[in-house]
């Protein structure tokens, strides 16, 4: 493929006929893309895979990057993107329609963010005020970080039982709710808030357990096994447009990003307290 403008009307009812498609995006010196995913269905989440397999393909990186996203004839998700060759592909999901990755933002954001781990852990501990560029964004797993499944341990003491009304299947988590209050004043203080996991938990399951501690988690800001391609996170996390301030909250020391910040978590220890006052 070699001309300036590629436009693609793609139906992903089976994935492995997409498989072309990919190959061929990896040998284009076009610059602009034009997108269009098609379903009959409601349920987008083939497309998911698809723009994540897109994202990894693309090389080099186009200049513009033109996402349609239609479900029975009704636009679902729109996105244009217009990047630089050194700037990560913003997060794109079409089943999110409200959701703008707002380019300006970002870049004033990544001017202002912190150099050292130190600096993030001050800030984060900080209101920012009207000053939205200073946003941090938290990035948080689950178990062994936040919640134990199916066992108290250490921090995890608090129970929170999942029934098949409310989830995939029966299971029971426990909780570090110091960790949780803590993610709490962290959000209060104007930063982001972004849940991460390898495991295969709901959105909705998540967000019952921030809810539970007055915590507001956005369907964009949640990313599960199926979302994180070769089960990689440092990797996922670092393509993130916002890696260069975020901080990753994890258990395991091999999911620690190059880009972004990282504190490990361990058992049994106290959950770094956002409540604190800055230094």
């Amino acid at each position: 493929i070699g001309s300036w403008l590629v436009h693609f009307l793609v139906n992903p009812c089976r994935y492995v006929c997409l498989e072309p498609l990919f190959n061929n995006l990896a040998h284009t010196d076009s610059r602009y893309f034009d997108i269009d995913l098609t379903t009959k269905s409601d349920d987008l989440s083939v497309e998911d895979l698809t723009i994540n397999q897109i994202f990894q393909k693309l090389t080099p990186k186009p200049q513009l990057l033109l996402i349609h996203a239609f479900s029975k004839n009704k636009i679902s998700g729109l996105q244009a993107l217009k990047l630089s060759e050194k700037e990560a592909f913003p997060t794109f999901n079409p089943k999110i329609t409200k959701y703008k990755v707002d380019m300006e933002f970002e870049t004033q954001a990544r001017n202002n963010a912190p150099k050292t781990s130190t600096d993030w852990l001050k800030r984060a501990c900080s209101s920012i005020g009207e000053d939205k560029t200073q946003q941090l964004v938290g990035v948080f797993d689950l178990d062994k970080t936040l919640v134990s499944k199916n066992k108290e341990c250490g921090q995890f003491k608090r129970p929170m039982v999942f029934t098949l009304a409310s989830n995939r299947c029966d299971f029971t988590w426990y909780c570090d709710k110091k960790a949780l209050k803590s993610i709490y004043q962290f959000q209060q203080h104007g930063h982001r808030v972004v849940v991460m996991t390898l495991g295969g938990y709901s959105f909705e399951t998540a967000k019952r357990l921030m809810q539970t501690f007055n915590i507001e988690l956005f369907k964009q800001d949640f990313h599960n096994v199926e979302m994180i391609p070769n089960k990689n996170k440092a990797e996922y996390l670092d393509s993130q447009i916002y890696a260069s301030r975020a901080m990753l909250f994890d258990d395991k020391f091999e999911n620690k990003p190059k880009k972004a910040f990282f504190t490990q978590v361990y058992t049994p220890q106290t959950f770094y307290d956002f409540a604190q006052t800055a230094l």
